[in-house]
């Protein structure tokens, strides 16, 4: 009867993501390097336009989709991969993905993985449950699936879904060997460890907390701890030989410098205060600190009654750390990064309402009423990254003034809609002017110099460039 639960939550879950999906018009920046660097031979868009000559919107829309030279191109995408920031695992399932939409530009390569991924931790996060010993592990997947968080994680076209998945794998499979150490779930969590690793570097201070605190506890109890650490390190170690560039990203490349720099400069107050609302949104039903203080009062209710298991308190301690690491160290201020313990939070939340209050009235009215905001905060809040926009087609050509390469990604899906489109840093041939150009730039010096050249006396603000007249 569980099970069956199971799947119509998952099977609402997917209508969900269905649905919604058909309202993601516009992506981030960073959505559309997931098409470059998957499915484009070079990597980042810089490095596939073409500077200083007129390009059709057809050779624009080529960067971003899958062409038939392409198709088992996968050292490309290694090679794209080290000389970016992320781990190559991604990447190459979404270029997998992407033959199915040849020569096509879609989102849904990155929402059938998303999706695929939200299935298996809905899954994983229900064998959580029942390892926990709750009552109806169905409940904490139906809260994570009304969520608006897990709607945020799915309509992400990045790799944070996977990464949540995996998070949730790695927990399983640490309860299972704590509970019995068992040779295949060594191996399990292992490969667990492996592709967490290979699909995004966060995952490693996730696992890092839970090991520390599990390898403290062996210690403590006096029992062997070279199966665990074996079963850690040689996943890690297998990373670093197959993709050695993971240690200049994380030890010498801009984020990990980035990262490294804001443990020591950063604030937890000030970066607490950029994601509050979206993080409050998302996970917290709009009254996180109301949540927060309901948390604390469960724990020490909890700790008062013994009754929490130790590998319970090791993965509660653990989600708490990562959390605040995390918040201390994020090289972007996005809640992106807090995905992977979303469905850990709700658990946790869920796990203390089923031991800690002994009255099942009240019990079964605290789930109800977490059940009902999940519901008003679907009604209430926006889905992150959900970006409604009407493109249109404008007959003419444009002249594009690149000052960064992440604003040009990011305009690229605008470009498309053109005739032509001229990439250039510092325009020097004037003579590409006319009545049917546009000029795209932030710097009105960049204007007032091509006025100077040309026969133009001024400029009218014209979609999202400049019309001069």
């Amino acid at each position: 009867m569980k099970k069956t639960f199971l799947i119509l939550i998952i099977l609402i879950g997917v209508a969900l993501i269905g649905v919604t999906s058909f309202s993601k018009q516009r992506l981030d920046g960073d959505e559309l390097y997931s098409y470059t660097l998957s499915n484009a031979s070079r990597g980042m868009l810089d490095q596939n336009i073409k500077l200083d000559e007129w390009s059709s919107s057809e050779e624009i829309k080529e960067i971003f989709e899958l062409n038939d030279n392409e198709v088992f191109d996968i050292i490309s995408v290694y090679k794209n991969q080290a000389r970016d920031v992320h781990p190559p695992f991604y990447y190459f399932i979404f270029h997998i993905i992407s033959i199915f939409f040849l020569n096509k530009f879609s989102i849904f390569p990155g929402i059938i993985i998303n999706t695929i991924a939200y299935i298996i931790a809905c899954i994983y996060l229900y064998k959580i449950s029942d390892e926990l010993e709750i009552k109806y592990s169905f409940l904490p997947v139906l809260l994570y699936t009304l969520s608006v968080g897990m709607m945020s994680t799915v309509m992400f076209l990045r790799m944070y879904m996977l990464l949540t998945m995996f998070c949730l794998m790695f927990t399983y499979y640490f309860i299972k060997i704590f509970k019995n150490e068992n040779k295949s779930d060594y191996i399990k969590l292992g490969i667990c460890t492996y592709f967490g690793f290979m699909t995004h570097y966060f995952f490693l201070i996730y696992a890092f907390f839970i090991s520390l605190l599990y390898l403290i506890y062996l210690l403590i109890k006096k029992k062997k701890v070279f199966s665990f650490i074996k079963s850690m390190g040689i996943p890690i170690i297998l990373g670093f030989l197959t993709f050695p560039y993971a240690y200049s990203h994380i030890f010498r490349g801009y984020r990990g410098t980035q990262s490294a720099s804001n443990l020591v400069k950063s604030s937890f107050i000030d970066n607490f205060k950029r994601i509050y609302e979206r993080l409050n949104q998302d996970l917290f039903y709009g009254i996180m600190f109301i949540v927060i203080i309901f948390i604390i009062i469960l724990i020490i209710k909890l700790i008062k009654d013994k009754k929490n298991k130790p590998y319970m308190s090791i993965i509660m301690i653990s989600t708490l750390l990562y959390f605040l690491l995390t918040l201390k160290i994020i090289p972007i201020l996005s809640t992106r990064y807090f995905y992977s313990i979303y469905p850990i939070i709700i658990l946790i939340i869920y796990y203390l309402i089923d031991k800690t209050i002994k009255n099942k009235y009240i019990r079964y009215s605290m789930i109800i009423i977490l059940l009902a905001l999940s519901i008003i905060s679907k009604i209430n809040y926006k889905t992150d990254w959900i970006r409604e926009v009407n493109f249109k087609k404008v007959d003419a050509d444009i002249v594009y003034i690149i000052e960064r390469d992440y604003a040009t990604i990011s305009d690229s899906q605008y470009l498309v809609n053109y005739n032509k489109v001229y990439f250039t840093k510092e325009l020097k041939d004037y003579s590409i002017i006319d009545n049917n150009t546009i000029i795209m730039t932030n710097n009105i010096d960049d204007l007032n110099k091509i006025i100077e050249n040309t026969e133009y006396n001024s400029y009218e603000k014209y979609d999202r460039g400049y019309r001069l007249k």
